[in-house]
């Protein structure tokens, strides 16, 4: 295989068993700058098919399963689990659920940070749409979204959806 050369915010495909598709996916993240000796740190994805084995195929619904009341964020070939941060601007009642687990519901101030990883979704409600601003980390992109107006209750879905084409998008569906 030889060497092979990975920038930073960069990914690099290997085909470990000879059979033309892609096994794994190396991502450099960051470089240490504390140690010299911790050299790059990266993270190592295990792929199936032309999924990251982290994210289940059989939970993406196609774009005709969806509302038509979508936005979409991200597009590209594959779906990956995405990190989605919330930075409060003042008081809010937050709930939120990742994938299948349990909902997770608390009250927060000016000030405070939420951080929601996810591989195929994340459903949010929140009191108050102006207190919260979001950023989304997917695949090395960081995206910012704004949810909601002051005073608005907002419910809605930052999912993977799979589209007619084959191609997979991130979108944020309004829910009713």
């Amino acid at each position: 295989m030889g060497n092979i050369f990975t920038e930073l915010s960069e990914e690099s495909e290997f085909d470990i068993n000879g059979d033309k598709t892609s096994d794994l996916v190396v991502y450099v993240s960051d470089i240490s700058m504390s140690d010299e000796r911790r050299g790059a740190e990266i993270r190592l994805i295990k792929r199936s098919g032309n999924l990251s084995s982290e994210v289940s195929v059989n939970d993406i619904p196609y774009v005709t399963e969806v509302s038509s009341k979508r936005t979409v964020i991200l597009e590209d070939t594959r779906a990956y689990p995405f990190t989605l941060k919330g930075t409060f601007r003042g008081p809010c009642v937050f709930r939120y659920k990742t994938d299948k687990h349990e909902s997770n519901e608390s009250y927060y101030n000016n000030g405070e940070v939420i951080t929601m990883t996810a591989s195929n979704g994340i459903r949010v409600w929140m009191s108050n749409g102006n207190t919260v601003k979001f950023s989304i980390t997917a695949d090395s992109n960081t995206i910012d979204l704004e949810l909601g107006k002051a005073g608005q209750i907002v419910t809605q879905d930052i999912k993977w959806i799979k589209d007619s084409d084959g191609k997979y998008k991130l979108v944020v569906i309004e829910l009713d």
